[in-house]
């Protein structure tokens, strides 16, 4: 079983994100990645992984399902799960209009990893 759960860690500015599953002994296993939130909006969250390739995406998540967009070269869908295509289009508007600064939150996060 997975479930997402959010933890604020002192001296960090944004949460972790922890999958957690148990596991066939009832053990919890705890999968640790940073996911620093840029925005939320109508509903979803605006997120970056921090140990993912380097060209430039967001992440975005809701109670419906998440998705992942290129900013470069233009705002493309890379994929998605359970999210209808209004709901797609939705979110690649909300993310043209705010493009530069989710490419500023990028250059910014990923220069101090």
């Amino acid at each position: 079983m997975l479930q997402n759960v959010s933890v604020q860690v002192a001296g960090l500015n944004q949460p972790l994100v922890n999958a957690v599953r148990i596991d066939k002994k009832n053990e919890l296993v705890y999968i640790v990645t940073m996911s620093p939130t840029i925005f939320r909006e109508k509903g979803y969250r605006f997120y970056f992984l921090s140990n993912e390739e380097p060209r430039i995406h967001v992440h975005v998540t809701c109670d419906k399902g998440e998705a992942k967009f290129w900013l470069e070269p233009i705002v493309t869908l890379a994929t998605s799960f359970g999210l209808n295509p209004r709901k797609l289009s939705e979110l690649q508007k909300i993310i043209e209009e705010h493009e530069n600064d989710i490419v500023k939150a990028w250059r910014k996060h990923f220069s101090q990893c």
